[in-house]
């Protein structure tokens, strides 16, 4: 659920929408979102001073339904 809304909100951000990949990786208490973005939109998921990407992390930490389970999100080129 959580990698679908942050895919869903990555894609509406960049213009390259075949590039973005969001990929989950489980460990013991933790849930590790990883985002893949063309190298011409990494900026836009970026923002300015890193807003955007702290906003969609602030986001997903707010809908976690696990309060035990730490959610990161991560971006990569």
């Amino acid at each position: 659920m959580l990698r679908d809304i942050v895919e869903f909100i990555v894609t509406q951000l960049v213009d390259d929408h075949a590039a973005v990949l969001v990929t989950e990786k489980r460990e013991d208490k933790k849930i590790i979102l990883s985002v893949n973005v063309s190298e011409q939109d990494f900026g836009k998921v970026i923002g300015k001073g890193g807003k955007t990407i702290r906003s969609i992390r602030s986001l997903i930490s707010t809908l976690n339904q696990e309060p035990e389970i730490s959610v990161f999100v991560d971006i990569a080129k």
